[in-house]
């Protein structure tokens, strides 16, 4: 991970579900601009995004660079995809979406998510002796 430079400034996202079951992990922040994160105060030197795109072939990141941006690139359907999932899992309520309909739909239709209680949605955890940290997009426990 290139760490910020010395001065720069960046603010860590919240965390925005907590549950009776789940808290914070205590002095745990994570950095979107730099996709990095902070225990105490003290970079963490590892992603799980890091982890598991090691070995992945160069031909593979081009790819994924050359299908990342723009209004139908990967990243926008992503961060929308996301954000619409989050809501339902928080709220119940499905926000329409034109574009990414038939996507949205097979999300709100996964069996996974029946019967299935929210815990917590973009949560913020690590490894604290690996020195590794991470997002789950949502955790569930079925009911």
């Amino acid at each position: 991970m290139t760490l910020p430079t010395e001065g720069a400034t960046f603010r860590p996202r919240s965390q925005p579900i907590v549950t009776p079951f789940l808290k914070p992990v205590p002095g745990l922040e994570f950095y979107p601009e730099v996709h990095g994160y902070r225990l105490n105060g003290e970079w963490l030197p590892w992603s799980v995004t890091q982890v598991i795109s090691y070995d992945l072939p160069a031909s593979t990141r081009a790819l994924f660079e050359a299908t990342k941006d723009g209004t139908d690139g990967w990243l926008a359907r992503g961060v929308l995809l996301h954000e619409h999932l989050n809501h339902w899992l928080c709220t119940g309520e499905q926000k329409p979406n034109n574009k990414w309909a038939a996507w949205l739909e097979s999300l709100y239709d996964c069996d996974l998510f029946k019967d299935a209680e929210t815990l917590a949605t973009e949560y913020v955890m690590c490894d604290k002796i690996k020195r590794c940290g991470g997002t789950a997009d949502f955790l569930l426990q079925k009911g």
